[in-house]
C-alpha cells in the first residue's frame, strides 16, 4: 500500500470517528431513574436554588449535615427545559432525612415555571420513594417557586405533603428599596409587587398544617442582604401569618450574610438541622429573632 493511500485511509478513519462522536453526543440519552426504594417513614429535605443557581448551591450545607451524621443519603434532580428529569445519585433503604436538591436547567425562568417543574419532580420522587411528607427549603426565587407550588389548586394526592418550610432571602415584594422602606402592609396595595399580589390572591390554598420559617438578612444594618430588601423578605408574613399552623421570622445579622452567601452560612445549616431534623422552634436558637 502506497504512503499516499495509507494517509488517505487514516484521514478517512479519523473523519468517520469524528462523525461517530458527534452523532453519539447529539443523541438524546435516556434518563435513568434510581432504583425505587420504600422510604415512606422518612421525611426528606428538598432544597430549591435561586435564580442562576444549580445543583451545587447547597453543597456546603449538605456536606456539613452529612459530616455531623444528621442526614444520610443525597440525591440531585434536574428539571430540564422540556420538563424531563435527570437524576444524580440514588437513595437506598438506609437513608435518614435524605437531602434532595431540585435544580432547573432554565435557571433564569420565572418562579411560576419552576413551580410547574417542581410538581413533576415531586410526583416522580413520591413514586420512587413513597415519601408521605417532606421539608422544603427555598432560597431566593426558589422560595417564591415553593409558595407558588403550594398555592396551586390541583390535587396533591400523588405528592408528598410539606411539613415544614423555610424561605430564605425570598424577594416577596421585589427588589426596590424605596418600595420596601417601611414594613409592607396588606392594605396599601400600591406598594405591592405583582408577585406579592399574585401570591396574596391565592394564599388560602396553602395548607393550614404547614409550619413556616422566614429567614431574612440585615447586612451591616443596611436593611437589605445586599440584593433583597429586608422588608421584601419579611413580606412573607402577609402570606403565611394566620394562614399556617405556625409562622416565625428570623433575621441574620452576620457580616457574611450577603444574599449570595446565605445558603453557605453556618447559621443556616444550624437552622436547617434544628428546624427540620430536630423539630425545634427558632426561639430556642441563639440568633436574633424578629418579634
Amino acid at each position: 500500500m502506497s504512503k499516499r493511500l495509507l494517509a488517505l485511509l487514516m484521514v478517512f478513519v479519523v473523519l468517520v470517528s469524528l462523525i461517530g462522536c458527534v452523532f453519539y453526543f447529539n443523541q438524546e440519552k435516556p434518563v435513568k431513574k434510581p432504583v425505587a426504594t420504600d422510604l415512606s417513614t422518612q421525611i426528606p429535605i428538598i432544597a430549591i436554588h435561586g435564580t442562576g443557581g444549580d445543583l451545587y448551591t447547597f453543597d456546603e450545607m449538605r456536606e456539613t449535615l452529612l459530616s455531623r451524621g444528621e442526614i444520610s443519603g443525597e440525591l440531585a434532580v434536574t428539571v430540564n427545559h422540556d420538563q424531563s428529569l435527570e437524576f444524580s445519585g440514588s437513595l437506598d433503604g438506609t437513608a435518614q432525612h435524605p437531602f434532595i436538591t431540585i435544580a432547573f436547567e432554565e435557571n433564569e425562568a420565572e418562579p411560576s415555571e419552576w413551580a410547574s417543574g417542581l410538581t413533576i419532580a415531586l410526583k416522580e420522587l413520591k413514586q420512587l420513594y413513597h415519601f408521605k411528607k417532606m421539608d422544603a427549603l427555598g432560597y431566593s426565587n426558589g422560595g417564591l417557586a415553593l409558595v407558588d407550588y403550594l398555592e396551586t389548586t390541583e390535587s396533591k394526592a400523588d405528592l408528598p405533603d410539606i411539613r415544614r418550610l423555610i424561605v430564605l432571602g425570598a424577594p416577596f415584594n421585589d427588589l426596590d428599596m424605596k418600595q420596601n422602606a417601611e414594613p409592607v402592609s396588606a392594605e396599601d396595595t400600591e406598594e405591592h409587587s405583582d408577585m406579592l399580589d399574585t401570591l396574596l390572591s391565592k394564599k388560602n390554598q396553602i395548607p393550614h398544617s404547614i409550619e413556616v420559617l422566614s429567614v431574612a438578612s440585615n447586612l451591616e444594618d443596611t436593611e437589605t442582604d445586599g440584593i433583597v430588601p429586608l422588608e421584601s423578605a419579611l413580606s412573607s408574613r402577609l402570606i403565611f401569618d394566620q394562614q399556617v399552623k405556625d409562622y416565625q421570622e428570623i433575621i441574620l445579622t452576620s457580616p457574611d450574610a450577603d444574599h449570595g452567601n446565605l445558603p453557605n452560612l453556618p447559621e443556616m445549616t444550624d437552622l436547617v438541622e434544628r428546624f427540620f431534623i430536630h423539630s425545634q422552634q427558632v426561639d430556642s436558637l441563639d440568633l436574633q429573632v424578629a418579634s
